[in-house]
């Protein structure tokens, strides 16, 4: 029996596609494919999944209390977290400004971070902000994900670096920080993926060859 509880989804980001309607043509892979949970409804079609929001703006399932949701998108890809518990998840393409040197681009990073970041986490993207700055965005946005603060949440007012903070944040990392994991996830060098759930997540990365239209 797989141990997955936490599914990513990624897929092309078209925009002529409703964000909800992608939500639902991915539930509708998730509910029909290998990872849907034992014993739950399984829809006839993408269209017959129905997909709330909260007041915060946060995409639920009301015919599938079960599962928990987050959604993201950048540059060419949307992405589509399904787990058994609350999650939030963030996706950054590493894109600059035309014509932006990386030199600039760090400088640019290190403004963002005083600006909006907490202190220690803006010491650690100082250090080495090309490598670090999307590392912490991304875990911060999928912090505000997951408890449902949105942008309401100051972003200075937390911080996702553990104590010590480490050396650097690998694909592969899972730390703790505000008593919540955080995980990046292996897809593209262009990109940074992070997810935030309450226990530590055993996830399955799924590019799905079907998309429905």
């Amino acid at each position: 029996m797989s141990d997955v509880n936490v599914c990513v989804y990624i897929v092309p980001n078209k925009e002529d596609i409703p964000t909800d309607q992608k939500i639902r043509q991915t539930m509708f892979i998730h509910l029909t494919g290998q990872y849907a949970p034992p014993c739950v409804r399984r829809p006839r079609s993408a269209d017959a999944i129905l997909v709330f929001r909260t007041s915060q703006g946060k995409p639920y399932l009301p015919e599938y209390p079960q599962l928990h949701i987050s959604v993201s998108h950048s540059g060419a890809w949307f992405v589509c977290a399904v787990g058994l518990f609350p999650i939030g998840i963030d996706l950054q393409e590493h894109a600059r400004l035309k014509g932006e040197s990386a030199a600039d681009a760090a400088k640019r990073y290190v403004k963002i971070a005083d600006r909006f970041f907490h202190q220690r986490e803006a010491d650690y993207v100082r250090a080495a902000p090309l490598d670090r700055f999307f590392s912490i965005w991304t875990a911060k946005e999928s912090y505000v994900k997951f408890t449902q603060q949105g942008i309401d949440h100051t972003f200075s007012d937390f911080c996702v670096l553990e104590d010590p903070p480490p050396s650097a944040m690998g694909w592969e990392n899972a730390w703790q920080a505000e008593g919540v994991w955080f995980r990046q996830m292996p897809f593209d060098q262009a990109y940074t993926l992070c997810l935030c759930s309450a226990v530590f997540c055993h996830w399955q990365l799924i590019h799905p060859h079907i998309w429905i239209e």
